[in-house]
């Protein structure tokens, strides 16, 4: 049980996950207190998620878990002006567009395009007020921390919601009595390559119409 005031190893899990997220600064220690509950806080404030802080739900312990495996995959952006080299300005790039702020060719120069894209995150984050401002073009430290902070939350939304559907259907397998529970090799068939194969339609790897 994890929850307020319990003390047990699923507490200490929790913590470490917490920690491992980079919103827990205190060794684990299996107690739920007021410090816990402050990061847990944070953690679903930061997510979007509804809590109370109180207890771990489904929902914030998929979040928990796609945090930790987006982490991992940190996009290594620099700082971009005009000298940057072309392979950062490339990255740069295809990070914006994948924000949708970044419309131009990714072609690794520092364009109109480009400064375009910037300044309109620098503006709709208030680092800056127009083209004038100084800052306005670059992406400086604040901006880097935007952009970085932009990427890691849509990860983490399309990850955690990956991981919430295949749950759902999991369970959905489960109550059906076709969750895949043996091994199969090529050339069996009856309900676990049924299961096999739902599951994997499931996940878009199969053709729904060929389930057989």
């Amino acid at each position: 049980k994890v929850a307020y005031g319990e003390s047990n190893e699923s507490v200490a899990a929790f913590q470490q996950s917490l920690k491992d997220a980079g919103y827990f600064a205190e060794k684990p220690t299996g107690f739920f207190g007021d410090k816990t509950k402050a990061s847990l806080v944070a953690f679903e404030a930061d997510m979007g998620i509804t809590g109370s802080g109180t207890h771990l739900s489904d929902v914030t312990s998929v979040y928990l878990q796609a945090t930790i495996e987006v982490k991992k995959r940190e996009p290594k952006l620099g700082l971009i002006n005009k000298e940057s080299t072309r392979s950062d300005i490339l990255n740069a790039q295809r990070l914006l567009r994948g924000l949708g702020y970044y419309r131009g060719r990714t072609n690794g120069a520092y364009d109109g395009y480009l400064f375009d894209a910037i300044l309109s995150l620098q503006k709709e984050y208030k680092l800056v007020g127009d083209a004038s401002s100084p800052g306005a073009g670059p992406i400086g430290p604040l901006t880097r921390g935007i952009v970085v902070s932009l990427w890691r939350k849509s990860r983490i939304d399309a990850l955690a919601t990956k991981m919430i559907e295949l749950n759902q259907v999991k369970r959905l397998l489960a109550d059906r009595g076709l969750l895949l529970d043996t091994f199969v090799a090529k050339g069996e068939s009856g309900d676990s390559v049924r299961a096999l194969q739902s599951f994997l339609a499931s996940a878009g790897y199969f053709p729904q119409d060929k389930i057989n």
